[in-house]
C-alpha cells in the first residue's frame, strides 16, 4: 500500500476530537497533524510542509473565528479550509469567503471524510497541468 504524501492539518482545541479525527483520517493515509488552535496552526502552515488541506473547528471559546480564518486563508490561499461546527446553519456570511466547505460535527465522521477526500481528489486534479488524477 502507499502512504499518501497529502497532509492535513486540524486545528480542535478539544484534544480527544483531534485524536479522534487524527485516528480516522490516518485511517484513510493521510500525514495529520494537530494544533490546538490558530496560533499553532499558523507556525504548521509556515512550516517547509505545509498542509493541503485544513479542518477546523469553529467552536473554540474566546475566538474570533473570522478572523483566524482570514489569518489562515491569506497564509495559505491556495490551500482548502473545512469549517468543522456544531451548527452547520449558523454559519455567518464573515467566514463565507475564507471556507471551502462546512460540515456539522456529530459522532460520525464520515461526511467529513468524504468532503476532505473530494476535496484532495480534486485539488490534485486541479495541480496537474495534464489533468490527470491522483491520489
Amino acid at each position: 500500500m502507499q502512504v499518501s504524501t497529502k497532509r492535513i492539518l486540524i486545528i480542535e482545541r478539544n484534544p480527544h476530537v483531534r485524536d479522534f479525527l487524527r485516528r480516522e483520517l490516518v485511517k484513510r493515509d493521510y500525514l495529520v497533524r494537530g494544533s490546538r488552535h490558530a496560533d499553532e496552526a499558523l507556525a504548521v502552515v509556515s512550516s517547509p510542509e505545509p498542509p493541503d488541506l485544513i479542518v477546523f473547528a469553529a467552536d473554540t471559546p474566546d475566538i474570533d473565528t473570522a478572523g483566524e480564518l482570514q489569518r489562515l486563508s491569506w497564509s495559505c490561499p491556495r490551500t482548502p479550509i473545512i469549517l468543522h461546527t456544531y451548527h452547520e446553519d449558523s454559519v455567518d456570511e464573515s467566514i463565507a469567503p475564507f471556507v471551502t466547505a462546512v460540515v456539522e460535527k456529530s459522532g460520525n465522521p464520515e461526511r467529513l471524510l468524504q468532503i476532505v477526500d473530494d476535496l484532495l481528489c480534486r485539488k490534485t486534479n486541479r495541480d496537474d497541468p495534464n489533468g490527470r488524477e491522483g491520489r
